[in-house]
């Protein structure tokens, strides 16, 4: 993948760049994150990696958020009972093919009584008002891998949104608001049998799809989409592949949607 520079300051533009080569997803065959996603998304995406040339302007928000995880685990890389970055992987028989998936923990707390699983989050106060689902099977999924390589279930998980765009005086008078720029945000530990099961339930999938040619692979939903009536949102502004020209869903109703009245042009949010 090609970034380009859409005018952004040749230090920042660097360095978006250098973070975008520099991302290891070590010996795993997918990652926690990855699972996550559509599998007609990440089939696309890989299938076209190389093809792909897109602005260095979508990928601003992940460059901040990773020189604030680097800040953060910067801080507890020396300290008694923390680990930075744990990289864990587990195989899965799925029948057609074993996977290695692998998912990094952010921070790991441990001590003879709990153990903490961490992970930072660099987004917006408002997720603050709704539970973010990928949340809860991410951290769920790294809470299994930790299991499985220790034999040790993690005490609890623990998301630490930091909210870019928080507002003090929005804080001081809306009691709904996040009252901090940062917070502990707690998910439910599952059984890790309940957690495998969901595991190889989206690891096969994403196999079945990468086996297929690309016209017997359903296309992302819309729910997939984050389309709630304006749109595909996640088309729109949070795909790689769809900014490419190279999704053929996207690319057929973009077409479909300048043949229709439509004063504000194509999916246009406001």
């Amino acid at each position: 993948m090609k970034l380009t520079n859409p005018g952004l300051p040749e230090e920042v533009y660097q360095a978006i760049c250098k973070a975008n080569e520099d991302y290891d997803r070590g010996e795993s065959d997918y990652t926690a994150t990855e699972i996550l996603k559509p599998p007609y998304m990440v089939k696309l995406a890989r299938e076209n990696h190389e093809k792909m040339v897109v602005s260095a302007l979508g990928k601003f928000e992940a460059w901040a958020g990773t020189a604030i995880h680097k800040w953060l685990e910067d801080t507890y890389k020396e300290r008694h009972g923390y680990l930075t970055e744990v990289r864990m992987y587990a195989d899965f028989d799925l029948g057609m093919a074993t996977v290695k998936l692998g998912g990094m923990a952010d921070l790991i707390e441990k001590s003879d009584e709990a153990v903490f699983i961490r992970d930072y989050k660099y987004t917006k106060a408002g997720s603050s008002f709704f539970a973010k689902p990928d949340w809860y099977s991410q951290g769920n999924i790294l809470s299994y891998l930790y299991y499985k390589n220790t034999g040790v279930i993690p005490t609890e998980i623990q998301f630490i949104p930091i909210y870019k765009d928080w507002d003090r005086n929005r804080a001081k008078t809306d009691e709904r608001y996040p009252q901090l720029p940062s917070a502990y945000y707690d998910v439910p530990v599952r059984d890790p049998g309940e957690v495998e099961e969901y595991i190889k339930d989206l690891l096969a999938k994403h196999v079945t799809a990468s086996m297929a040619p690309l016209d017997m692979v359903e296309p992302c939903t819309k729910e997939q989409r984050w389309d709630r009536g304006r749109g595909p949102l996640r088309c729109l502004e949070w795909c790689d592949v769809g900014e490419c020209g190279l999704c053929p869903w996207f690319e057929e109703h973009k077409e479909e949607q300048k043949n229709k009245h439509n004063p504000n042009g194509p999916w246009k949010s406001e």
